[in-house]
């Protein structure tokens, strides 16, 4: 790949393009966990058939080619900017084989058919701003994006299912003077998608959706504390275009509210309460199908409601002195959280549910300054983060939460090199769902060093990186396919960065 700017006060301009090829992903072990291989050795001794072939070592199917370009032209003015930019990404890629099973294979665990995406994705997008205006308004800026999206589904390299869609998002955004102290910004946002697909796992009808929204959003700096408040009032509908003539209409409504209070030189607390509203999308209502990315058939409900929730987060954050970071804590209560959970009354599909849940945790980062010269320096960096979130209708855990994670890094800097290594610690999960299978926790450790050489007017990074350099067998607990696809095995990457 590369990427090249350049221009003059009135004109900048911008290029990047890049290609990528990869095999299939190299894994430590086997492909499916060891729970998963003996209950699939049991059932075909059961039946008197042959038990199926250990995948170990890669996952099949699974290389892709990809490659993309962008460019971009930008106009400033001495009270106007104009930026034009357009962008493309195409690629090739299989799906592991153990994933993608579905009903009608011969074989519920090794489907006959290699399953791959060719995807292409074109996009335009306009920024544009006037200030110095007169009267209440200072600056006037506006976005506007358009997007095409297709991407086919092959199997056997016959063409199986084609989704389209087709879309824009416009935003507005004035920006105010000073009212008694408050500056922010009010505006205007919407959106447009058309979506369709086509073929025999065509999970999702074709539908429009289209959301309008007013916001507004405003700070105080006074000393020593400054406030900020947001809202938004959304219009959202989705209107299928199956010739069922169903449509869905919602109103949501989110405000927020946060102080910053600056303790002293080093130290600030900060603290926000948000109550907030989100409208059910296409696939949490209307989905019927096979969906090739989670590996589960999946089912809607059209009779969701409104996502509602309440959330309260506290920071405490230091910012100079031999360690610097931030504490959080956060409590979020939800009236009516939609997740995928498994179907009771189908063992082989998964249904979009709806319940009160409420999740609480806390997040932690440090850096610790060991040595800071003007020619070198060395930091230590530690980061955590933990969350616990409960269905509290059926007082149960919630599916598919992120388990603790702790996670320390070595960073030495002098002059163009520098070194570093870190590695992530994550727990097994303490609390499951109802059915849902455990996962063992791992550390993965990875390593990097990078070299700049500096020109006149050109600047090469070197860079090499390590990861997962014990070969270390890591499931994401949070992924659908972690009980047939683990992470990648020991991999090496190794590049040159040019900018001119």
């Amino acid at each position: 790949g590369f990427v090249a700017e350049g221009g003059t006060p009135s004109v900048a301009w911008h290029l990047d393009a890049y290609r990528r090829y990869a095999g299939d992903v190299a894994i430590p072990g086997f492909a499916e966990t060891a729970r998963r291989r003996a209950a699939e050795f049991a059932e075909a001794l059961e039946h008197g058939e042959t038990p199926p072939a250990e995948i170990h070592g890669h996952l099949p199917n699974t290389n892709l080619t990809a490659d993309g370009a962008a460019a971009g032209l930008s106009f400033f003015g001495d009270h106007t900017f104009l930026g034009f930019a357009f962008s493309s990404h195409n690629s090739l890629y299989g799906l592991p084989a153990v994933a993608h099973a579905h009903h009608d294979s011969d074989s519920p665990t090794h489907p006959h058919e290699d399953v791959r995406i060719d995807l292409r994705q074109r996009r335009f997008d306009l920024q544009a701003s006037v200030t110095s205006l007169a009267g209440l308004i200072r600056e006037a800026r506006l976005k506007l994006g358009l997007a095409r999206y297709r991407h086919t589904e092959l199997e056997d390299d016959t063409v199986a299912t084609v989704f389209h869609n087709r879309g824009h998002d416009a935003r507005l955004e004035l920006l105010h003077h000073p009212l008694r102290g408050w500056t922010g910004a009010f505006g205007g946002h919407t959106t447009q998608s058309d979506f369709s697909a086509l073929g025999d796992e065509a999970f999702l009808p074709p539908s429009r959706t289209r959301t309008h929204a007013l916001f507004l959003i405003e700070e105080t700096e006074s000393t020593p504390v400054a406030w900020q408040l947001g809202a938004r009032l959304e219009r959202h509908a989705i209107a299928l275009r199956d010739g069922s003539a169903r449509s869905v209409h919602d109103t949501t409504f989110n405000a927020s509210t946060g102080a910053v209070w600056t303790l002293d030189d080093t130290w600030s607390l900060s603290a926000s309460l948000a109550q907030g509203e989100r409208a059910p999308n296409t696939q949490e209502r209307f989905a019927d199908g096979f969906h090739a990315g989670t590996g589960v058939h999946e089912i809607g409900d059209p009779r969701l409601r409104p996502e509602r929730s309440l959330a309260f987060d506290l920071t405490l954050r230091k910012r100079t002195g031999f360690v610097t970071g931030s504490a959080t804590a956060f409590v979020h209560r939800f009236d009516g959280f939609i997740h995928l959970d498994a179907d009771p009354s189908s063992p082989d599909a998964y249904r979009f549910f709806q319940h009160d849940a409420r999740f609480h945790g806390a997040e932690l980062e440090a850096i610790f300054h060991l040595l800071h010269a003007d020619d070198h320096q060395l930091d230590f960096t530690v980061a955590a983060d933990l969350v616990r979130a409960t269905n509290t209708t059926t007082h149960t855990p919630l599916p598919r939460i992120t388990p603790a994670r702790l996670k320390t890094g070595l960073t030495w800097r002098r002059g163009p090199l520098v070194l570093g290594g870190d590695a992530q610690f994550v727990d097994r999960p303490h609390r499951l769902a109802p059915d849902e299978t455990p996962t063992p926790g791992h550390v993965l450790a990875n390593a990097y060093v990078t070299y700049r050489f500096a020109f006149e007017r050109t600047i090469v990074d070197v860079f090499l990186r390590a990861s997962n350099f014990t070969n270390t067998e890591a499931r994401l607990h949070t992924s659908f396919l972690k009980d047939v696809a683990p992470l990648p095995a020991r991999n090496f990457t190794f590049g040159l960065r040019l900018t001119f």
